[in-house]
């Protein structure tokens, strides 16, 4: 696995374990040890989406998840990582 490989991985899984809002392109880029600009073209190559985009992905896939097992639109959208209802909207 390449030094690259291994950062994209490393900001998917602190993406992937974000609490509330998803971290941020400078604090993956020094993460990762690659400058915010660097690392942005790197994951998007990797991924197809930018860092920002895979995590707003990645909640949208959860709302649905939770949606699906039955919870409420409310507690649905605070599951998947939303700060607040407006957010989703």
């Amino acid at each position: 696995q390449s030094n690259e490989e291994a950062a994209v991985l490393a900001a998917i899984d602190e993406i992937r374990h974000a609490s509330d809002s998803a971290p941020t392109l400078d604090e993956l880029a020094r993460i990762t040890g690659y400058s915010p600009a660097h690392f942005q073209r790197l994951f998007k190559r990797s991924t197809g989406l930018s860092p920002a985009a895979y995590a707003r992905a990645l909640r949208e896939e959860r709302a649905r998840d939770a949606l699906s097992g039955g919870k409420s639109v409310t507690g649905a959208i605070y599951e998947a990582g939303y700060g607040a209802p407006s957010r989703f909207y």
